[in-house]
């Protein structure tokens, strides 16, 4: 298990108090609310604070309230309050858009909009929504208050305009009548970061767009700033020839890098491999930083093999590479050319299940199933190399996958059951040739 460095914690009663912590402490402090961007982070050692100052408390910044034309939201707010309230569906469409597709219900409950705008991540969901929508924000530091547009908070990828000793405690949405707003967002699965994904807010006024917001997430640092598309958008009349010439500027303000959500086209090298899966030669084009996993996954199709720590720790992405557990996530696809791969898939032979399969039936080694494939192939391997194997030597075959369930004591069995299976096989099938 992964854990944060050592630090200290605070759990702030007041705003003032919060920002006395973070004023004393100076670049060592950081706000925590939901987390969910900030201890993953303390975990890989990418980010290492001395102090975390522990806002949750701080009910004041949690709200959302109309004032004049402008509806405010608190720091603190939740997603799932953003995502439920009338308010904001009510005048501002993209949020609820976005709201669905960021995360899941557990993080949702727990993560706040200003945890997510200070993150300043850009695939981030929110920001690209909060420069389509032109909001605002307020900074509060020993100085006062501070009120800057979205276009000066973010000054890059994971830097904002909160100085050392500032918070970020509110986000202020302009309400325009006549508007109307929607996100889109391409991602590879429920939840993810986005692939890419575009916030736009239209104002109509007799029959031409009076005010236009664009704000585009994972693809570029620059894209909450499309000034060109904006431009050519206000004043202009709506039809599918002026959207198609704004989507072209767009693009062109993009600047997208590879990475494992997308490809961008062009200037990256790519390599074709063949290799031996399951006993069938396939054959593919990859970047040579592609993963076997994602390999077997995303272009073999071959979902059997699962993906978790993506670290090497869980071993639930174990598949056999010439006969011998390796951990997929940790084996470059090109290093996988030219040999010998073998998936849960290619255990079976047609509707004959391998026996180690079967074991898992027999004796309940299949719980959850999120370790199974792996410790399956890892069981096939022991047996093929030794027949006859001590429980030591199958729980020593499998400690490099964890078992979630705790279900070591069945997997085992199974192991074993298929062993003496095999074994009764294999008598069977000598004593048959000698009567």
């Amino acid at each position: 298990m992964q854990v944060p460095a050592s630090f200290d914690y605070r759990r702030a009663q007041s705003v003032d108090e919060a920002l006395e912590l973070l004023r004393r402490h100076g670049e060592e402090a950081r706000v925590v609310a939901g987390g969910h961007s900030l201890l993953p982070m303390m975990k890989l050692r990418l980010a290492g604070p001395e102090l975390l100052v522990d806002i949750n408390d701080l009910h004041e910044l949690d709200h959302i309230e109309l004032v004049g034309d402008e509806l405010r939201v608190g720091a603190l707010t939740r997603h799932r309050a953003l995502l439920e309230s009338p308010l904001v569906g009510r005048y501002f469409p993209v949020v609820h858009d976005a709201e669905r597709v960021i995360a899941d219900p557990p993080v949702r409950n727990r993560g706040t909009i200003g945890g997510s705008l200070c993150q300043a991540d850009p695939s981030e969901d929110l920001s690209a929504v909060c420069g389509a929508l032109h909001a605002r924000v307020v900074i509060r530091g020993e100085s006062g208050e501070r009120v800057l547009p979205m276009t000066d908070f973010h000054r890059g990828p994971y830097e904002t305009a909160v100085g050392v000793g500032e918070m970020l405690i509110q986000v202020r949405l302009p309400v325009r009548p006549g508007a109307g707003s929607a996100y889109e967002k391409v991602e590879r699965k429920a939840g993810d970061w986005a692939v890419a994904a575009a916030g736009v807010a239209l104002t109509l006024r007799e029959g031409r767009i009076a005010d236009a917001g664009v704000g585009l997430a994972a693809v570029g640092a620059g894209a909450l700033n499309l000034d060109a598309v904006q431009s050519l958008l206000n004043g202009g009349e709506p039809s599918e020839a002026l959207y198609e010439e704004a989507g072209r500027l767009a693009s062109e303000s993009c600047s997208p890098v590879t990475d494992g959500r997308g490809h961008v086209r062009g200037g990256v090298r790519r390599m074709r491999i063949t290799v031996d899966v399951n006993g069938e030669e396939r054959t593919g084009e990859v970047e040579p930083r592609h993963l076997l996993v994602r390999f077997l996954r995303d272009d073999l199709r071959l979902t059997g093999t699962h993906w978790g720590c993506d670290t090497s720790n869980c071993g639930t992405c174990v598949v056999l590479m010439d006969g011998e557990p390796v951990k997929s996530c940790t084996v470059l696809a090109v290093m996988a050319a030219g040999h010998e791969i073998r998936t849960v898939e290619g255990l079976a032979d047609g509707d004959r299940l391998d026996p180690v399969q079967q074991g898992f039936i027999e004796e309940h080694g299949l719980q959850c199933g999120f370790c199974t494939p792996g410790m399956m192939l890892s069981g096939r391997a022991l047996l093929d190399r030794n027949p006859d194997p001590s429980e030591q030597e199958i729980r020593e075959a499998v400690s490099g996958q964890l078992c979630r369930c705790t279900g070591y004591l069945n997997i085992v069995r199974s192991i074993r059951w298929a062993a003496a299976r095999e074994r009764a096989d294999a008598s069977g099938a000598t004593t048959g040739s000698q009567t």
